[in-house]
């Protein structure tokens, strides 16, 4: 190499080192100690800052619309007051209160929401949160939201609900006793999703997958819930293209009575793929799902076509499926490949 271009490629190197210093020395670290506003220190920070929140109990409910880190340091998020969360606004009975509202910059239109800049790179861990009447976290509008390491639990909505985003994260999170399920990816047709590593306990279902599509659902536990991992495509869909891999899922014999807008009544069911179509199910270890309350299907893994007639598709691979009332139950619908699955009882018989 040249002198001269040996110096251009130096020059480059070092201008792009120094904006990466510039933006590193320009990031802050807000801490809020118990008794103070933790929203007032989210307003304060800058895109890019870091909002640092001491172990304590907060009766808050928290809007973010820009990029930061909210770290929770053992920080207990409880329902206090409606606070200036766009969740907690757009609910005029103020009933079903949010505890973390994640939303991208909108206007409204004849009523609806619409989009104008999508939040990006938001990242909150370490808190837990508990006793909303809604979800603990809502998402809209989101790309690359990040959330991990968080506890969720009796909460009147989800746990977790994630809407209209891209590349959310929900890594090594716990969602106990909520009123829905405790995680809940939707109506993201390019999804990316990652849900990794979490544990969804004695809510009505452990992961819903609805109009959602490309991700993956890897090494998570669903137990005592009425159904573990739910894929869901009815009107208008799509949802295809998930990896559901090396989960653990036991004895998810809840009942869910289901009626009006609340669909079927379900129980005692590991693995629930409803018309989503191009699904991996693959490595997961599925037992003691049984048939103990009135449920629309049973069994390990169940495979249905969609409400509105969608036919599922897909591979089922490789999984310990036993101790269920049926380890497999699949209808004959659509195009499903079975490989390698350890297996005792299934519909049809010729699937184990």
């Amino acid at each position: 190499m040249s002198s001269s271009k040996r110096l251009a490629a130096l020059t480059a190197i070092t201008a792009v080192a120094s904006l990466a210093l510039v933006a590193t020395a320009s990031a802050r670290t807000l801490v809020v100690a118990p008794g103070h506003s933790i929203q007032a220190k989210i307003d304060k920070a800058d895109p890019g800052d870091t909002v640092l929140v001491r172990s304590g109990v907060y009766h808050q409910s928290l809007d973010i619309d820009k990029r930061l880190d909210l770290h929770g340091q053992g920080a207990v998020l409880v329902q206090g007051g409606v606070g200036k969360s766009l969740c907690n606004q757009m609910d005029p009975s103020h009933k079903h209160l949010v505890g973390i509202c994640v939303h991208a910059k909108l206007k409204f239109a004849g009523g609806a929401p619409q989009i104008t800049h999508r939040t990006q790179g938001v990242e909150i861990s370490g808190f837990r949160v508990r006793g909303f009447g809604g979800d603990g976290l809502f998402g809209f509008g989101t790309r690359g939201l990040h959330i991990h390491n968080n506890r969720f639990g009796h909460n009147g909505g989800y746990g977790v609900f994630s809407i209209n985003g891209g590349r959310v994260h929900i890594v090594r999170n716990v969602a106990r006793d909520n009123h829905e399920f405790g995680f809940y990816v939707g109506d993201s047709p390019r999804a990316r999703a990652e849900i990794r590593g979490n544990r969804s306990v004695g809510n009505p279902g452990g992961i819903l997958l609805r109009h959602a599509s490309h991700g993956v659902v890897k090494h998570n536990v669903l137990a005592h819930n009425c159904v573990g991992i739910w894929a869901l495509a009815d009107a208008p869909g799509p949802a295809k293209d998930w990896t559901i891999a090396g989960n653990r899922l036991w004895a998810n014999n809840k009942a869910c009575a289901g009626g009006g807008d609340e669909g079927p009544p379900l129980s005692g069911i590991g693995i629930l793929q409803l018309g989503a179509q191009e699904i991996a199910i693959r490595n997961n270890v599925i037992r003691g799902q049984r048939k103990e309350h009135p449920s629309a299907a049973y069994g390990g893994i169940v495979i249905r076509p969609g409400f509105s007639g969608t036919k599922p598709s897909g591979v089922v691979a490789n999984n310990l499926a036993l101790g269920n009332r049926l380890d497999i139950n699949w209808d004959g619908s659509g195009q499903i490949r079975f490989r390698s699955n350890q297996c005792q009882r299934s519909r049809p018989g010729r699937v184990c």
